[in-house]
């Protein structure tokens, strides 16, 4: 009875205990975060700027408010021009199945402006099967350093 008993506790145990598994850069992932980085890119092309901020994680206005992302956008959006073209040109995921700790998603783009051209890293998190989020955008271009000469 004694066996029984540990061996049911041992089996309860293993059962109850959630395993994750990580999975990196499968094409499958890529494709699955792939339109909402899109989406932000042409929330602020078009001068979405409620609909790009809702698309932040909580996590981001720890550090920035609102008014200030917003900012951003403009900022990158004037200096730029308008989006033409925005091609992916590296990507990395790296998903979690089964545990707390969230997947993350890489999407750098070679963006083509009006007036510049642009390399644009977005930064999606998604917890669990929830929904995406970014928690990282950061704009690199010629454009704004000309506006420090």
């Amino acid at each position: 009875m004694h066996k029984y008993l540990l061996s049911l506790i041992a089996l309860l145990t293993f059962v109850s205990c959630t395993e994750s598994k990580t999975y990196l850069n499968r094409i499958k992932d890529r494709d699955a975060g792939a339109p909402v980085a899109q989406e932000l890119l042409l929330h602020i092309n078009d001068g979405e700027w409620d609909s790009a901020t809702a698309m932040f994680a909580d996590l981001v206005f720890d550090e920035f408010t609102v008014e200030q992302l917003e900012g951003k956008f403009r900022h990158h959006r004037v200096a730029l021009g308008e989006l033409e073209d925005a091609q992916l040109i590296d990507w990395q995921t790296k998903v979690v199945e089964g545990g707390s700790e969230p997947s993350l998603y890489d999407y750098e783009y070679l963006n083509t402006y009006e007036n510049h051209t642009a390399v644009v890293l977005i930064q999606l998190l998604r917890k669990g099967e929830g929904p995406f989020e970014v928690y990282g955008y950061r704009v690199t271009s010629d454009a704004f350093s000309e506006e420090q000469d």
